[in-house]
């Protein structure tokens, strides 16, 4: 029961309010473009990482595969899957289940492929680095004496 009516009109409103977006690296300047905050000063965009922060990212994409493979597990028991009757509805309901199971067991593989791939990046270029450091450590003269 209605006890009130409202009156108006409904007209569309053409503008869409975008609330502000939150600082999503509040606290972690080293994520910021250019790498402000974090390693060695930048000249041009880009982001810059310690060797220990390529080190603890390589090691979260490895953990992140990780929980990929330990999910296949659950792929493997869809694939098996068998109907509950031997009637038409059963045995194609298991059958789409099995493709289901082998889409799934596809995509984690996929995903595993992925976030080990990434892992060995951030590997790669912590030894760039090392590499550099150490064509710069061999390009500074290494002499003793007085200044002047």
């Amino acid at each position: 029961m209605i006890e009130k009516e409202i009156g108006g009109q409904a007209i569309p409103v053409t503008q869409v309010y975008v609330p502000p977006q939150p600082d999503t690296h509040a606290g972690r300047p080293e994520l910021l473009p250019g790498g402000r905050g974090g390693g060695a000063p930048q000249t041009g965009p880009g982001y810059a990482f310690t060797p220990e922060q390529l080190t603890s990212i390589a090691t979260e994409w490895d953990e992140l595969a990780d929980k990929f493979e330990s999910c296949e597990r659950y792929a493997l028991v869809l694939i098996e899957v068998e109907g509950p009757g031997a009637e038409y509805a059963s045995i194609n309901n298991a059958e789409k289940i099995n493709e289901s199971g082998v889409a799934l067991l596809e995509a984690l593989h996929q995903r595993v492929a992925y976030c080990r791939s990434m892992a060995q990046k951030f590997r790669d270029t912590l030894g760039a680095y090392g590499n550099a450091e150490g064509d710069a450590a061999a390009a500074v003269p290494k002499s003793t004496g007085t200044l002047g």
